[in-house]
Formats: structure tokens, sequence, C-alpha cells
């Protein structure tokens, strides 16, 4: 029987580590990142694509987290339906505009694969054409099950790639806990320990009602940060988070009366697909795009916005 832990016990354990979250389209309402506590949260890893297609939210989680100040990881999960080409190409599209501090190959599902061999593979094949392409090296998500039935000599290779490692507790777990390990690795960088936000600072304020992805990062915060580059969270580039939404989306819906136009435009910053969405998540992406090329990151495609694009 698991006995459940007070709050002042959760918080004991939490203290030295360096708490992340990750989240996809399904998490968090935009205005809840302002509200986060920052004595708990350092990092975050957005999914930023699936198969060949950018998760619909990205730009907006992306614009939030490095609003709040957070050291940034963006992730791809890996799908068996395209080559290793298609899936690092929705990456890269997703990231382009959008500078990321790591990157990460979401390998699980393996048993929906032909093999669990073709699903190492193909994940080998991601990370090694990602790195060529950022000159950063992957982080693997997985788990211990996943990677069970994979061949000596992939595992062995997949082995070089530094592990967020996929390990539930049923409470916070203490200082000297360590997750399980795949037969690849025998270390960890990262571990998601918990799926349902146990967190009790998060689940009664900034999370409640929500259902969280929760982590831990093996070392400190300046082992974080040199994770990331060696830049601190306040050294990378920031969008304002004060986007006037409707301000922004009346202004291109007056200016490109055509809104098949409007949606051509955002997918030509974005990559196909990056059109379509929330207000608010498209317009984060386009302000995204404007802060990445030096122009104001209002969310406004205009004159210089538009001059902006025909030069690429």
């Amino acid at each position: 029987m698991t006995v459940a832990l007070t709050a002042e016990e959760i918080n004991d354990r939490l203290k030295g580590r360096v708490v992340g979250i990750d989240v996809s389209k399904w998490q968090i309402p935009g205005e809840l990142w302002a509200k986060a506590p920052p004595e708990i949260l350092s990092w975050c890893v957005l999914k930023a694509s699936q198969h060949n297609f950018v998760d619909s939210r990205f730009h907006e989680h992306l614009q939030n987290a490095r609003s709040f100040g957070l050291v940034v990881g963006a992730y791809h999960f890996l799908d068996k339906r395209s080559d290793a080409a298609t899936q690092v190409d929705a990456y890269l599209r997703a990231i382009k505009s959008n500078p990321v501090d790591f990157d990460v190959c979401d390998l699980e599902g393996v048993s929906d694969w032909p093999t669990s061999d073709a699903a190492a593979s193909r994940a080998l094949e991601w990370m090694e054409r990602v790195e060529a392409a950022t000159g950063r090296r992957p982080i693997l998500y997985t788990s211990e099950r996943h990677l069970k039935h994979v061949s000596t000599h992939l595992a062995t290779r997949l082995g070089e790639y530094k592990l967020w490692a996929v390990s539930y507790w049923k409470n916070c777990p203490p200082g000297d806990a360590t997750p399980r390990l795949t037969k690849a690795h025998s270390d960890w960088c990262m571990w998601q320990w918990c799926s349902d936000n146990l967190l009790p600072d998060l689940n009664e304020g900034w999370f409640k009602g929500h259902r969280l992805d929760t982590n831990f990062f093996n070392g400190t915060i300046d082992d974080l940060r040199a994770l990331a580059g060696g830049n601190a969270p306040s050294s990378r580039p920031v969008i304002a988070p004060t986007v006037a939404f409707e301000a922004a989306w009346d202004y291109n819906r007056d200016r490109h009366t055509e809104s098949w136009r409007f949606h051509a435009l955002v997918d030509r910053m974005l990559g196909a697909g990056g059109g379509w969405g929330s207000r608010e998540s498209i317009l984060s992406g386009v302000a995204a795009w404007q802060l990445a090329h030096g122009l104001d990151a209002d969310g406004m495609i205009g004159e210089a916005t538009l001059a902006a694009l025909d030069a690429e």
C-alpha cells in the first residue's frame, strides 16, 4: 500500500532537485504559465512535432516558457508512419524560427512498430540527422521496457545518447532515488517520474486540475545551463508576453482579407500546418518568427514582415 506524503514531506524531497515539466497541445492553458512558481520550475520540454506535422500549440507554449525564463527543450514523437527524413523535416520546421536549448527524440510505443529494431533504427537515424542539422546531440526519451527487445548492436548505439528515463513512482522520489535504466544506459540525464503532477505547490495552485508530466534533471542548475549551451535562461531570446492577440488578429484580418492568403503566409513562416490552430497559437508563432528576424514581435503581418519573408 502506498502511503500518501504530506505537502511538507514532498517539498522536503524536492530540496536540491532541478524540476521540469513536459507538455504538448493537450496540456496547460496559456494563461497558467505566468502563474508558475519560480521556486519550483527550472526547465521544460515542449512537443514540437510528430510524423510530418508541427504540434499546433508548440509556438504558443514556447512563447510562454521563454517569457517565464525557463530552459526550453523540444521533442519529436517518433512515428512509424513516416521515414526519418520526413520526421526530421517536420521537427526542423518547428524549431526554425523558434530556437530551443536542446533536442529530444521520443521513442515509445515500440510494441506498435513492426519490430523493436525498426523503431530503434528510426530513432538513431532521426538523432543523427538532427545532430548534423543543429550541431546539438539529441537526448533519447525512452524506458527500460521500450528497449527490452532491441538487438545488442542497436542498443549499444542508442546508449551513446543521454537518457531521459521514463520510470514512474507512486510518490515523489526521495533524494537518493534513481530511475530504472535501459539495458543500453549506465546513467541518466533526465527522469520523468510522474504523469499526474504530485507536486503539492503545483497541484493546489498553478496546475490544479491539470494532469502533467513531472521530471528531474540529474545535476545542478548550472549543469542544466551548460547542457543548454552555456546560456542562462535570461540570456535567451524572449518573446514579449503581451502580444495583443485581439488587435493583431483584427489587423491581419483587415489587411489580408482573404483568410486563405493569411494562412498561406503563416505556413511560409512556420511550415505546413502552421497557419491553422487557435488564434493564440498562430499569432505566437508569427511573433516568434518576427523576433528571430529582428522585427517587432507583435504578431501583425505588415510591410516589414512581408519584406523579410520575401527575402528568405
